[in-house]
């Protein structure tokens, strides 16, 4: 539950900081400061207890033509590379929301959900 806050620390301690994140000591004291258990950080940076689905994640990156960061998939079917407009990601959203809104069928006729979980059918 504290994966932003590490992603932030993180962040500060390699550009602000200058610290070497490639040192187990550094990671571990990182972690411990927002709150993740020494021995436990310690633990799985000494292990490969999370090496598949690091190695899943990397291979799903792959086939999807990721090269950089930041990078997007939505709906595991559309990405966006690097820094973009507003208007871009507005137009993504909308397209998977377009693919994917839940359908309501009732013997009024068919309508739609919004993400809120409102649903509504068509005036007659």
């Amino acid at each position: 539950g504290v994966q932003n806050q590490l992603k932030e620390r993180l962040f500060k301690a390699y550009y602000t900081e200058g610290k070497n994140l490639g040192q187990t000591e550094t990671l571990i004291q990182l972690a411990k400061e927002v709150g993740i258990d020494p021995a436990d950080s310690g633990r799985v940076l000494e292990s490969d207890e999370y090496r598949t689905e690091v190695l899943r994640d990397q291979y799903t990156s792959q086939q999807v033509g990721v090269q950089g960061v930041p990078f997007y998939v939505f709906n595991d079917k559309y990405a966006v590379s690097g820094a973009q407009a507003p208007e871009l990601f507005a137009q993504v959203l909308e397209k998977v929301w377009g693919e994917e809104k839940p359908v309501l069928v009732s013997e009024d006729g068919v309508g739609f959900c919004t993400p809120e979980g409102e649903c509504t059918l068509p005036a007659n």
